[in-house]
């Protein structure tokens, strides 16, 4: 099981990670997990007198906690504004009117805040921000870039070999490695593949058309096995691009 449960009456528990095991200590996660401001301060910065510090207590937030800009924002904002009892998502904004004592609006504020459904948590905005991340990473084509520490003390010219290896295990690098070392590592498209090393196979003048069966009587030139062909690319394994830089 990735979760162990606390021996004692403690508010700590632990988790497997891939990494290894993480002992955390769950006091006050909730408060930190509610991230609220007191509906008293959010009402004094949207009456400031600084127009930088009221815009930015109006304006609405996104689903990842972030402010909305530009045209969604005033439309937001104004049509809110313009409503009874309205509030901003992820903010608690406290109404004042020319009824009640000041206890009255409070414990009303209070009732709000608590009630509305547009209270927002920190955790909730993670979730939000984790979905967005992902559909950006599937619509795009992302080039990932491992940041490794040389050594745990920032010193240059300092290259500890034994926490270089661990990071690269705990990020899953080195099981890539393998991974890839068994499979094919190196797929090029057609085009691409006889752009490179069209010279190794065939005539410098020999006109070759871009399809599977010219990067198949190339590698056959070449005496090369354990490739394959796909239908646009060349599956090539890693020692094989080596052996054509040779």
């Amino acid at each position: 099981p990735v979760y162990s449960k606390p021996k004692s009456n403690s508010l700590t528990f632990c988790i497997d990670h891939f990494a290894g095991k993480v002992e955390y200590d769950a006091q006050g996660f909730l408060e930190k997990n509610r991230d609220r401001l007191p509906a008293e301060i959010i009402n004094i910065m949207r009456f400031s007198e600084n127009k930088v510090i009221k815009s930015l207590f109006q304006t609405p937030l996104t689903k990842t906690g972030n402010l909305q800009s530009g045209s969604m924002a005033s439309s937001s904002r104004n049509s809110k504004l313009n409503s009874p009892g309205a509030t901003s998502p992820g903010v608690t904004i406290m109404s004042y009117n020319s009824k009640g004592s000041a206890g009255q609006q409070g414990r009303h504020a209070t009732n709000s805040a608590s009630m509305t459904r547009f209270q927002q948590t920190a955790s909730t905005y993670f979730r939000y921000s984790l979905m967005d991340l992902l559909n950006k990473m599937v619509a795009g084509t992302p080039h990932f870039v491992r940041c490794l520490k040389p050594n745990d003390c920032k010193e240059p010219g300092n290259f500890n070999s034994e926490r270089v290896i661990t990071q690269l295990r705990y990020t899953g690098v080195l099981e890539t490695t393998r991974i890839r070392r068994q499979g094919y590592s190196h797929r090029i498209v057609f085009s691409e593949f006889l752009r490179r090393y069209h010279i190794l196979g065939f005539r410098h003048d020999e006109a070759v058309s871009v399809n599977g069966d010219s990067c198949t009587r190339l590698l056959q030139n070449l005496g090369m096995t354990d490739w394959a062909i796909g239908k646009s690319k060349v599956f090539l394994k890693y020692y094989h691009v080596e052996e054509l830089a040779q």
